[in-house]
């Protein structure tokens, strides 16, 4: 239960933030609660799927004399960069740094996106809702192409960047993060849509409202598996890695009922708030209706594409629950962070208690950290991943 213990911790740090009177307290709080979130993402040691896939190709990448740009789809020219450039530090050190940057990215946004006082409801999403937190730590090399779409979101939102021309030289700067993304995971093709939505920060129009609602409703109503053999063979003549994909679309009427409700919920505040924000926080709210527009039709693996829209959604939603508090709307506000709550509590409770031995969560069970690991360098990744995951097949990569 270690997990679930640093959780606890984190939560607790974010809490007292919003209780502290001195500026400092808090700020040191804030700090220390990023810290325990970093640790949780750093220091794991095999309680993931991929945790292996990417020490191989670690190993793969450091034991060859190919250049970045000679390991084709299976390592990115800017990801075989990153793992020659940590070699002297072995893949657990590849792990510690790209986890720092990922979650000092996570920090930035949080700082300028919500009230520090709602930090601990970020963190209670983050960590206990296992939809987000199995899928940021799972994905280890999508999750660093994220983090780089979003530390260009993040700079967007800067004083310098403001009222810029789409040709400036701080337009450039959003532009080679989205690059940098796109050379670390080719899934971050995704994003793009990311692009006129950092750019063109208007609120959302009356007509614009109202499209995204008839495009949340249709999702439900459209199986778009029914034209999965049609898009496999449109991307398999431009890649197989995203054909690959393409077989797994689905629609989302496989869901509950609580969870449509709760979903549809989420979306029409989100939608309530389009139009009434600004600024970065505008952007988040317009990606995660984006997000909410089109996860429904992209499960399983093909769910890559929008991970850059889903991790928006955290800031969102808790934007939306500040918003709600601040214009008075205590009962609705109230209502919708016991719906958030108990939604993360019952996925927290799947991941515990009912997913078999065969789930993606069975290694957050018996949560390992780097101590156990017998060096920086792990020479066969995949008799580990045997130990630590023996019920578990090895992810396709």
């Amino acid at each position: 239960m270690l997990y679930t213990f640093l959780a606890i911790i984190a939560f607790y740090l974010a809490y007292k933030v919003g209780c502290l009177e001195k500026q400092n307290d808090r700020d040191l709080y804030y700090k220390l609660t990023f810290f325990v979130i970093f640790f949780i993402y750093g220091f794991e040691f095999y309680n993931t799927v991929d945790y292996s896939v990417m020490l191989s190709k670690f190993n793969w990448v450091n034991n060859t004399e190919k250049s970045i740009f000679e390991f084709g789809e299976v390592v990115e020219p800017l990801c075989a960069f990153l793992l020659k450039l940590c070699q002297p530090i072995g893949g657990i050190g590849y792990y510690l740094v790209t986890a720092a940057f990922e979650i000092f990215v996570m920090y930035k946004l949080c700082k300028k996106s919500f009230d520090e006082r709602f930090l601990w409801l970020f963190v209670f999403i983050l960590l206990i809702n296992f939809s987000y937190v199995i899928t940021f730590m799972t994905l280890k090399r999508q999750f660093l192409s994220v983090s780089f779409v979003m530390l260009g979101v993040y700079l967007s939102s800067l004083e310098s960047f403001k009222d810029k021309r789409f040709f400036s030289k701080e337009s450039f700067y959003i532009f080679l993060c989205f690059v940098a993304a796109f050379m670390i995971h080719k899934a971050s093709v995704g994003a793009l849509f990311l692009l006129p939505i950092v750019f063109l920060k208007q609120p959302l129009t009356k007509k614009m409202s109202v499209f995204l609602l008839f495009l949340f409703l249709l999702q439900y109503l459209i199986n778009l598996s029914d034209y999965a053999d049609s898009i496999f063979y449109f991307l398999s003549d431009r890649t197989e890695k995203f054909a690959h994909y393409a077989q797994q679309l689905e629609s989302g009427r496989s869901k509950t009922f609580v969870y449509i409700f709760y979903e549809t919920v989420v979306f029409l505040t989100l939608l309530y708030y389009g139009n009434k924000e600004s600024g970065i926080r505008l952007v988040l709210i317009k990606a995660s209706l984006l997000y909410f527009v089109t996860v429904n039709y992209f499960q399983k693996d093909m769910g890559r594409i929008v991970l850059y829209y889903q991790y928006c959604t955290i800031f969102a939603i808790v934007i939306s629950i500040e918003n709600l508090l601040i214009e008075g709307k205590i009962k609705f506000a109230k209502m919708l962070m016991l719906m958030v709550v108990l939604i993360s509590c019952r996925l927290y409770y799947n991941a515990y208690f009912v997913n078999d031995k065969h789930s993606m969560s069975y290694g957050f069970k018996n949560f390992e950290t780097i101590f156990e690991a017998p060096s920086l360098w792990i020479d066969n990744p995949v008799k580990l991943y045997k130990k630590y995951l023996p019920h578990y097949y090895l992810p396709y990569y």
